[in-house]
């Protein structure tokens, strides 16, 4: 007996829970007068990346009170943009919005990281 249209199944899912706080990272890129952002490796509480394509939206406030707000997705867990140098040598209030959270955290501008992998 296989059963018919009427008869239910319960599967039950634990939520995605993200790991807060994601390592958030502001540099210099002087040769094109701009600021680098990453966000990530963004985790789950389970260990698992967040998958590519994930849609992240980062708006970062600065001391003076312009602010700039950059959407985009996530690759191989991590989150990385450009915003416009806007000549500010303060911490940055950055928030950060993922499908599984969000986080709010002051950012210092510091060296430019590493790529994934140890590389320069």
């Amino acid at each position: 007996h296989l059963g018919n249209a009427t008869d239910t199944v319960e599967v039950g899912f634990e939520p995605l829970v993200a790991v807060n706080p994601a390592p958030i990272r502001i540099w210099r890129e002087n040769e094109i007068q701009a600021l680098g952002l990453r966000v990530g490796p963004l985790t789950t509480a389970a260990g698992h990346l967040l998958p590519d394509g994930a849609t992240v939206s980062v708006h970062v406030q600065f001391s003076d009170d312009r602010s700039v707000t950059k959407e985009g997705w996530v690759m191989d867990g991590i989150f990385e943009t450009l915003i416009p140098e806007l000549n500010q040598y303060s911490d940055q209030i950055v928030r950060v919005e993922t499908p599984i959270g969000s986080q709010v955290a002051k950012v210092a501008v510091t060296t430019k990281p590493r790529l994934m992998g140890g590389k320069k």
